[in-house]
This record gives C-alpha cells, structure tokens and sequence, in this order.
C-alpha cells in the first residue's frame, strides 16, 4: 500500500525496504516501519537482525488491533521478549475493548467477514 499511494510514500524521503512472505520494512534512514506476526519471535528476532536492529535505540512499539487475536500466552511472551531484547521502548496497544456496545458489534462482525474474528467469550 504504502509502495502504490503516493501520500504515504512521500512519508520516507529515501526508501529501502524488505518483503518476505509473512514481513515486509520500509527504511528512510532515520525511521523503519517493521510489518510482522509479532507471536513468531523467531521470525521477529531474524528480521530485525537482518535489519541491523538496534537493541539499544529507543524503540516506540506500535500495535493496533492485534493482540487479541492471539492467546494470552503468545502476548505475555511477546512482551517478557521485547522487555528482555530492547533496552528502553514505548509500547503503543490500541485494541477493541468493548465489543458489547453498538461499535463493538459492528467491529465484531467486521473481523468476522474477513475471517479474522474477535476472541471475545460471549
């Protein structure tokens, strides 16, 4: 997406970036936008190392809409990671959290069509 719009594209004044199957990064220089299953530590931590991740950088960790798809093991092990691997990081969450109301439902269902459904216990 961010290759296709020019608006995003204007974001990265030089762009070099990676794609495999299930990662992708963009890198200007001074910003990396890293796209991956953040469960799949292995997976993770080989592609910030291919990156030259800097272990010691101040970190802002941004994950929208995500955590809950997964089981509380694989976050808490995400987490234990990142604070175990990264030196000093913000961790940004923004998830759906009341999937009762009005909105909720129609965000439930959303994910439901696209076969991503909410765990949510009825």
């Amino acid at each position: 997406m961010i290759l296709k719009k020019p608006l995003l594209r204007s974001f990265f004044k030089k762009l070099s970036s990676f794609k495999s199957e299930s990662c992708f990064s963009f890198d200007d220089g001074q910003f990396v936008l890293v796209g991956c299953d953040m469960t799949d530590l292995v997976k993770l931590n080989e592609l910030l190392t291919l990156l030259d991740f800097d272990w010691n950088a101040f970190t802002v960790i941004l994950t929208e809409c995500s955590t809950t798809y997964v089981d509380v093991h694989l976050s808490t092990s995400l987490l234990m990671w990142i604070t175990e691997k990264i030196a000093e990081f913000i961790y940004v969450d923004y998830e759906q959290i009341r999937p009762f109301d009005t909105f909720g439902k129609i965000m439930k269902n959303h994910f439901q069509k696209r076969g991503s459904p909410l765990k949510v216990k009825e």
